[in-house]
């Protein structure tokens, strides 16, 4: 069976002097999934919030906040994902959106147990509300912490400097 059209493995030199980039590792695609989720019900929250004034029982001090905390989180989880899934970085951002969405949860939670008419029952209800919420982005940011997906990274880096340098050297014919 001919292979000629499958690229070299990774690590392997292609044919025209680079070796290929490494992979992507599941816990990338995993991390860049979970980032993206996390961006996505941002949006949707922030859109809730700041245009159709359908809010989380937070008092109306706390909303401009909390709006500009889902926004905040959107715009950061999102870009962080697509760049972390490009190869080309983006662990600080998304974790920094992670981290943003984590402080509106519990913002949110804290604030609707104050303006409640139980405290109790409703430290209890939102609480619980929040920790159920704050699953994905605590995920989102334990994978990002991993030591394989900042070496595949680094990796991925090198390889598109090496390939950069290659480049360099090729000089076309002149028309």
């Amino acid at each position: 069976m001919d292979q000629s059209h499958y690229p070299p493995p990774h690590g392997a030199v292609a044919p025209w002097g680079v070796p290929n980039p490494p992979p992507i590792p599941a816990l990338g695609i995993a991390t860049g999934t979970l980032g993206c989720m996390v961006g996505a019900v941002a949006v949707i929250q922030s859109f809730w919030t700041a245009f159709l004034s359908i809010s989380p029982n937070v008092p109306d001090s706390v909303l401009p906040i909390f709006a500009a905390l889902c926004l905040a989180t959107a715009m950061f989880a999102i870009a962080g994902s697509a760049i972390l899934l490009s190869g080309a970085g983006g662990l600080w951002w998304l974790r920094l959106g992670c981290l943003a969405a984590l402080v509106a949860i519990w913002l949110a939670a804290i604030s609707a147990t104050t303006i409640a008419d139980d405290p109790a029952d409703a430290a209890v209800t939102y609480g619980v509300q929040a920790v159920l919420a704050s699953i994905i982005p605590v995920a989102a940011l334990v994978c990002s912490l991993s030591r394989s997906l900042a070496q595949w990274l680094a990796a991925k880096a090198a390889a598109e400097a090496v390939e950069r340098a290659a480049w360099q050297n090729v000089s076309l014919p002149p028309r």
